[in-house]
Formats: C-alpha cells, sequence, structure tokens
C-alpha cells in the first residue's frame, strides 16, 4: 500500500506484512521540541485516517496554531474532525482535495474586518 487514500491502492490489496510502531500524543512531541516556546502558525495533520486522535492529542489551551490543515478521508472523519474543531473554537474555511482547513473564530472576524477595510480604500 502505497497512499490509503487512493482507493486503487487498498481495496482488495492484502497488506503485505503488519508491524506496531511507538507513538506519542502530539503534545508530547511539541514540549520535547526545541520549539515548544515559540508560537505555532501553521499545523499540518496528515496521519492516513489516525487524524482525528492526533488532533485530539494536542492541548489548545497551551497551543493555538494560526492555521491548521488536517486530512479527512472520508466523510465521516470530515463530520468528526469539524464537530471536534468547534469545541476548540475553530471554524473550517477551505477544502483543498482531502485537506480541510481551519482558522481560529477569532481570527476569521480579523480577516474579515481587514479585508473590508481593504475594500473600502480600493
Amino acid at each position: 500500500m502505497i497512499n490509503s487514500a487512493d482507493t486503487r491502492s487498498v481495496v482488495g490489496d492484502e497488506a503485505v506484512y503488519t508491524f506496531e510502531v511507538q507513538t506519542k500524543p502530539l503534545q508530547l512531541i511539541l514540549n520535547e521540541s526545541p520549539f515548544h516556546a515559540k508560537p505555532i502558525d501553521f499545523l499540518n495533520i496528515d496521519c492516513e485516517g489516525a487524524d482525528l486522535e492526533v488532533l485530539q492529542s494536542l492541548d489548545f489551551a497551551v497551543n493555538q496554531p494560526r492555521v491548521v490543515a488536517v486530512e479527512a478521508l472520508d466523510r465521516p472523519a470530515e463530520r468528526d474532525i469539524c464537530a471536534f474543531m468547534r469545541l476548540k473554537d475553530y471554524e473550517m474555511t477551505h477544502r483543498l482535495g482531502l485537506t480541510l482547513l481551519f482558522l481560529p473564530r477569532n481570527e476569521i472576524v480579523a480577516l474579515g474586518e481587514l479585508y473590508r477595510k481593504f475594500v473600502e480604500t480600493s
């Protein structure tokens, strides 16, 4: 399996082999990073179906990314990811293929005001 988002590579194919891997919550990875004290401007999550679980492992009270991109492989995953992000005060603003883009609600308001001012001065 090369790309689990491509149904041609997964439908009907048997696993060649399986193995377990050690995982860490995203918040722990960030805490251990030399950049842990820096704000997150852009967070991209593409974990082949485990995207919501990864999002849920982020402490949004500590880290508030300005833009979050998350892969959703199907409509149920999209629905669950959007519901979770709304609980964290983020709204989906764009969809690019399988990737959903989210902005914090307060950023959407600020960007709207900036756009309005730009249009008024143009």
